[in-house]
């Protein structure tokens, strides 16, 4: 491996490590996401929210018809937030990585 191919080579590994080192501000913002795509969705499904038209709200008219699509984006974001992190995980060799594994997954289960 020359010169240039080992430089191109740092630089790749150490800009995906800058990425994958903030995979927890991912999954903070993730759960954030989470809160709002299931406010949303419970306040669509309300009693009050049945009752809006779309010419009252169109933003909310929106959301109703995109709901799915919206959560199934919000799943797909948590998923790949999760393999980031697990990725830092393998990355960095800290100690008590099965019990952050562990604490990992309930976090993704709990959102």
């Amino acid at each position: 491996m020359d010169f240039v191919e080992r430089k191109a080579h740092f630089f790749s590994t150490r800009a995906s490590m800058k990425v994958v080192s903030l995979s927890p501000w991912f999954k903070l913002l993730g759960a954030a996401l989470a809160f709002v795509l299931l406010s949303l969705y419970s306040a669509i499904h309300s009693e009050l929210g049945n009752q809006i038209s779309t010419g009252e709200s169109p933003g909310f008219s929106w959301v109703r018809t995109y709901t799915d699509w919206l959560l199934l984006l919000g799943l797909a974001y948590l998923i790949l937030a999760s393999a980031l992190q697990h990725l830092w995980f393998q990355a960095n060799g800290k100690p008590y990585r099965g019990a952050m594994r562990f604490l990992a997954g309930l976090e993704l289960v709990s959102v």
